[in-house]
Formats: structure tokens, sequence, C-alpha cells
């Protein structure tokens, strides 16, 4: 049993590994002609009242699809990204660990409506995989050692000069997408601002 266990620990790491340099050579690779890059920085709220704060490069491929009205475009997400809650909860229970941070690795579709000339609203869904610096935050066992998944869904829009700017709405969850025996996961909402290169 020993031997099993210690395999798939192997394996989820050699996985998450795997993934994150194919998103890193997708980026390096692409021709900075085919798209564009934008820095974004998000705030959020999370279980037990939790902060949640991003900071990643986001690099959009060129459109799948690309009509008068609409596109379709793919693009990758590698950041940090920081929680923070209090140690203890409204009924005096000291948590194990209020503050963790990780690294982010994503792949998406934004779908943008292009038909107005001022804004270009957009939906966008993304997922990948995660390194944290803990399995535990606050009362939540996120399982699987290290290496997690995040999901994410954001609602939001364009605009200005060549619609560089990007506010947007973020719903996301992390998890060891049933991997491991716990599986609490952790979530939170916020909301995030993009500058495009």
């Amino acid at each position: 049993m020993k031997f099993f266990l210690t395999n798939v620990c192997f394996m989820q790491k050699m996985f998450f590994f795997a993934l994150v340099a194919g998103f890193l050579a997708l980026i390096v690779i692409t021709p900075i002609a085919a798209g564009d890059g934008a820095l974004r920085f998000g705030l959020g709220v999370g279980n037990h009242h939790s902060k949640a704060v991003d900071l990643y490069w986001q690099y959009s491929f060129a459109p799948w699809l690309d009509k008068p009205d609409y596109q379709l475009t793919p693009f990758a997400n590698l950041g940090l990204s920081h929680w923070k809650g209090s140690s203890v909860d409204d009924e005096g229970v000291n948590f194990k660990n209020d503050s963790i941070w990780g690294l982010v690795a994503a792949l998406g579709l934004r779908y943008s409506l292009t038909y107005w000339e001022v804004i270009h609203p957009y939906l966008a869904l993304s997922a990948g995989p995660s390194y944290i610096s803990d399995n535990t935050f606050l009362d939540r066992n996120l399982g699987g050692g290290h290496y997690i998944f995040n999901l994410r869904a954001s609602l939001g829009f364009s605009f200005g000069e060549e619609y560089r700017h990007r506010l947007s709405l973020d719903a996301s969850h992390y998890s060891n997408a049933f991997t491991q025996r716990d599986n609490t996961g952790f979530n939170y909402l916020g909301s995030s601002y993009g500058f495009s290169f």
C-alpha cells in the first residue's frame, strides 16, 4: 500500500510539472504577432471572509473564431495567488494555517461580443494546475499535497484604445479534483483588472 501511495504522489507531481512546462512552451513558442499579453491584478473574498489576491500574466492567442459580431479566443494564465484569513473563526476555534500562497497556471477560452464599438463584453472559462504552499487553509483540507487544480469563470468587458483595458467579475475554485480522499476545496468571488500590451 505504501508503495502504491508513493507512486500516486510521484505521478501527481510529474503530471503537474508536465502541464506547467506545456503552458510555458505554448507561451514562448507562439509568435508574438499571433496574440497579445496582459498583466492582470485581482482581489476577492473567499471562505470565512478570507481575502484572495492574484497577480498574473495572461497571454491571448490568435482567435479560433473571428466573426463580425463575436470572437472565440484561447488564452493562458501564469501567476501568483495569496490567500489570507483570520486565525480564529466566529466561534473562537483556532485555525492551523491562515495564510498560503500559490503558483497558478491555466488554459482557457474567452467568448467576446464585438458588435459594439465602445465595449466588448465577454465570458471566460479557464482551468489548470496550481502549486500551493500548504494543503490546509483555515478549515479547508485541500488534500493532494501541494498540487491542486483551479477553475475560474469570468464575466467582464474590454474597453479603451484597442480594447486594452479589461474589467471582470471572477468566480474561482481550487481543489484536488477528487484525486484524494480529502477535498474540501476553496472558493472565492472577486474582481480583476487587466491591461494588454
